[in-house]
């Protein structure tokens, strides 16, 4: 066999059995006390099968099919791969890509009357309630492993744009352009993949304060499930279109096999210890930290997010809580909703 056909097979199946050690380690986070899971139970067991899977599921996209010279939109999300809090009424999409490079989103909606704070006909199909982007540096929530990525500073947002801001064309259709720096003679939907910090990163002190996004991530919220069509979305990066990527090699599949495993190992081990630590879900036990979780049957203080501070979107308000229920109790939430149209004539 020729030599370096001899060290590519060896160097797969090296990857290849690491990967399954780092699974491994993955499948312990289901029962293992040290690694913080749920209470042990058999449908706690067998529901940390499922989410495993789950997240094998989601990082074989993730891991072998990145490319941010030629992205796609890819749900982040789904009833199969389930992460954690995730809104039974959103869709969660994203996709790589390099911030030092220009993007071009596409995406065509239905009757989007109620973006601009005006009602809608009744029974047409139209938009989504509400779409925002968020262009990030850093990695996706739970892809480190470990709570410090929750730290202020260890990711940051370069640039956002949500559908009370996009314009849309008059047959629904909208284009986005990503780009480290707007355009001097661009005058449409943008979104900025540069910021430029003043402080330090807080763990990696030589890090240029240039921080270029290296993900899109967004969500298309629903109201009305009847009449409300989810967007497809298109991005291409400008003048990379019809390109296709390099041969795949063997050191690129020993990569992607290892990146593979240590998402799903690390997205288990992080919400993990999310649900124990700062959620205090199971109550004080081996891990936790007194007086950090959520108090018992209440909501927290309504506060901001977004992929800079740990997950959710930025202009999105959040509030949740631990609540603990007989088998013959149920929870009932009740709110109130109030919707602000602007009248024609004020808009005019």
């Amino acid at each position: 066999m020729d030599t370096g056909l001899a060290n590519s097979k060896e160097s797969l199946r090296d990857a290849w059995d690491e990967m399954i050690l780092v699974l491994e380690e993955a499948r312990n986070a289901i029962d293992q006390p040290n690694m913080m899971p749920p209470p042990a139970n058999d449908r706690n067991l067998a529901e940390g099968y499922r989410y495993l899977m789950g997240f094998m599921h989601a990082a074989v996209e993730r891991a072998f099919h990145n490319d941010p010279a030629r992205p796609q939109f890819r749900n982040a999300l789904s009833v199969m791969t389930r992460g954690t809090i995730d809104n039974a009424d959103a869709v969660y999409f994203y996709t790589p890509i390099d911030g030092r490079e220009q993007y071009l989103i596409r995406g065509c909606a239905e009757d989007t009357s109620h973006w601009q704070g005006r009602a809608t006909a009744n029974g047409v199909r139209k938009a989504p309630h509400y779409v925002i982007f968020e262009a990030s540096s850093g990695c996706l929530a739970g892809d480190s492993g470990d709570l410090s990525e929750l730290r202020p500073g260890m990711k940051t947002q370069t640039g956002r744009l949500d559908s009370s801001l996009i314009e849309v064309n008059p047959d629904g259709s909208f284009d986005i352009l990503l780009a480290p720096e707007r355009p001097t003679d661009y005058k449409g939907n943008f979104i900025c993949t540069l910021k430029t910090v003043t402080r330090a990163h807080p763990t990696d002190s030589n890090m240029k304060p240039e921080r270029y996004a290296n993900y899109v991530s967004g969500r298309q919220l629903f109201n009305d499930w009847e009449y409300e069509e989810a967007i497809h979305f298109e991005i291409t990066q400008i003048g990379n279109a019809g390109t296709h990527a390099p041969a795949y090699s063997p050191q690129q599949a020993a990569d992607d096999i290892q990146h593979f495993g240590e998402i799903v190992r690390n997205q288990m081990v992080f919400w993990n210890a999310f649900w124990t630590i700062p959620m205090g879900t199971y109550g004080e036990r081996q891990g936790t930290i007194p007086g950090i979780g959520f108090k018992r049957n209440v909501f927290n203080q309504i506060n901001a997010a977004s992929g800079a501070t740990g997950g959710g979107m930025s202009t999105n308000l959040y509030a949740g809580g631990i609540f603990e229920l007989d088998t013959n109790e149920a929870l009932i939430i009740e709110n109130r909703i109030c919707l602000l149209y602007t009248s024609d004539a004020a808009d005019e």
